[in-house]
């Protein structure tokens, strides 16, 4: 038997995830700005893939260098795209 799912109304008029890379560093002791970032409200989840301290592949061709992400929302594809800009911005890897 299939079921049919309901859709919902849509929450945001645009979306997009940024993924936080290693950057060439093969580890990190901190990720400087997370907590505030995964603050924000429009931020609707903040997953960290890579624990501090654990080695880091560095190839950014691979999706393994991805260190955590961010799913967020925005009003508009153009504020969607500044926000992706904002959230490399305000997060640093720490130590090495």
């Amino acid at each position: 038997m299939v079921r049919s799912r309901k859709h919902r109304a849509p929450v945001a008029k645009a979306a997009g995830i940024r993924f936080l890379t290693a950057a060439g560093a093969g580890s990190y002791t901190r990720l400087e700005g997370w907590e505030e970032l995964t603050a924000e409200p429009w931020g609707t989840a903040g997953h960290v893939l890579v624990q501090p301290g654990a080695g880091i592949k560095t190839d950014e061709a691979d999706y393994s260098c991805r260190v955590a992400a961010v799913v967020f929302t925005a009003d508009s594809p153009e504020e969607a795209q500044e926000r992706w800009r904002e959230i490399g911005e305000r997060v640093r890897m720490l130590g090495a």
